[in-house]
């Protein structure tokens, strides 16, 4: 079976996110812009092209993309999709969603665009009327966070579960924007399975869409390569050269063991996935 048949197993696009979609497509008529909420260990692999195709088609005018996980992300690779991808039309932000100052740049940024009826309330000197932005991106990447920093208090619900927003709900953030916050949407079937791989390693997408021992090879590549030094550091061992090998000897090392005195394979490749996603392994940039 070829990588794209084993693929098509995989399906990712529930009846909740296609009626998502529709809506944020009848919203876009409505909305003078959209923040694209992406996350910056993975900016390509973590925008799904319907969504794209969604505020293409729409022409949204006014596109802000907020890359989420600043304190995570690999700065330099980050950096460099920033300088290659930001133009006068799309402006690019790179934020910790955990900070609520890291969003102060953000609400001024989206305060100074310019609505579609300004000029005639600035004739007759009434205040500027407000401007509604939809926020989108894929589930778990922080939406709920960012709108809750704009407003700076807790509003929408924020939940480490891929998939938890599925209402669609206008916040208002002050006198001059608005915001409307939409489920995350995914792909309904990606042909790359990398890019899976990579959410379901970011924490977008549930861990049980590829076999978790599938999910620790890929893992291990990027180990092995982009975050040897790190991994050595982390479990106080010497070198490694294969998944056993590594197992083997962070068990010991840690003593993380069965009752039998042998290195607990399950436990060890939990614990090594989360230090993963939590950073402890090194800054992340996965595309």
């Amino acid at each position: 079976m070829s990588d794209i048949q084993k693929t098509k197993q995989f399906q990712y696009f529930p009846g909740h996110m296609k009626k998502a979609l529709n809506k944020i497509d009848e919203l876009c008529k409505l909305a003078q812009g959209a923040i694209i909420v992406l996350d910056g260990r993975a900016p390509v692999s973590s925008f799904p092209a319907q969504l794209a195709e969604t505020l293409n088609k729409n022409n949204i005018k006014n596109l802000i993309y907020v890359l989420s996980h600043e304190d995570l992300v690999n700065t330099d690779k980050v950096e460099k999709y920033i300088l290659e991808n930001q133009t006068s039309d799309k402006r690019i932000f790179l934020l910790n969603l955990n900070q609520k100052q890291s969003c102060e740049k953000l609400l001024k940024y989206l305060e100074q665009i310019k609505g579609v009826d300004d000029n005639k309330y600035l004739k007759y000197n009434f205040p500027l009327p407000i401007i509604d932005f939809l926020i989108v991106g894929i589930p778990n990447v922080g939406k709920s966070t960012l709108i809750n920093n704009l407003k700076n208090k807790k509003v929408a619900q924020v939940e480490n579960r891929p998939g938890k927003t599925r209402a669609l709900t206008l916040f208002k953030v002050n006198k001059r924007v608005e915001v409307i916050d939409t489920p995350g949407i995914l792909e309904p079937n990606y042909q790359d399975k990398n890019v899976i791989k990579k959410l379901s390693l970011l924490g977008s997408v549930n861990l049980d869409a590829i076999p978790f021992d599938e999910l620790f090879d890929y893992l291990y590549t990027l180990l092995s390569t982009e975050h040897y030094n790190n991994v050595l550091n982390r479990y106080s061992i010497d070198s490694f050269n294969s998944i056993s090998e590594l197992i083997e000897k962070v068990g010991y090392s840690k003593l993380i063991l069965t009752k039998g005195g042998i290195p607990d394979v399950d436990l060890i490749k939990q614990i090594i996935f989360k230090d993963f996603q939590r950073g402890l392994l090194g800054k992340v940039y996965l595309d």
